[in-house]
């Protein structure tokens, strides 16, 4: 609900904000590695429209370039995967005073895929910290370098299709937030065709 959002951010103001933009991730490339491949046309045209909109708003945009290199797309397969979901919530859990004590409490059956990691020793999990200090530390430059207060992209770069067939499918919402913990938000940008 619009309204309700806009009243809730009061005098919020993006005057003199500075908002980068991944240069990957809004427009891509055709045969490129998985995260950075072609944007469909509809959403980089959305996306320029709401770009434009932060601008006139009073932000200043700098357009990143080469951002997501091969090394972190690697780093993503090595350390993110869902099949660390079921491990991770059910750790998270047991120190809580939830009713729900393990992931099959939910009984979600949209959960189901998830099930599959839910008894691997997957205890690897806690060396993943090590592993991205060298991404966290890119990530932190970049911010430093043109004094960013956020980034922003496309969360998925491909159009919705209204069936169930498999498609290649890319989305670059796992790309920073979840491995690095920041903090993210997706936001509504339109409606394609």
């Amino acid at each position: 609900d619009e309204t309700k959002y806009i009243k809730r951010i009061g005098n919020a103001t993006l005057k003199g904000k500075k908002i980068g933009v991944i240069e990957d991730f809004l427009y891509g490339k055709e045969n490129s590695f998985y995260g950075v491949g072609k944007t469909d046309d509809e959403i980089i045209v959305l996306m320029e429209e709401k770009i434009k909109k932060i601008k006139e708003a009073g932000a200043e945009i700098f357009f990143i370039k080469d951002f997501y290199k091969e090394k972190y797309k690697s780093l993503d397969d090595a350390t993110l995967g869902g099949w660390t979901f079921c491990h991770g919530f059910n750790k998270y859990i047991k120190n809580t005073n939830s009713k729900i004590k393990s992931f099959f409490d939910m009984k979600d059956s949209s959960l189901k895929s998830y099930y599959y990691g839910c008894n691997l020793d997957i205890d690897i999990v806690d060396t993943y910290d090590e592993k991205k200090k060298d991404y966290a530390s890119y990530v932190e430059d970049i911010f430093n370098y043109y004094d960013l207060d956020a980034i922003i992209y496309p969360t998925t770069k491909n159009t919705m299709i209204k069936n169930n067939n498999e498609i290649e499918f890319e989305s670059s919402s796992y790309t920073i937030s979840p491995q690095l913990g920041y903090p993210s938000c997706s936001v509504l940008l339109g409606y394609d065709s």
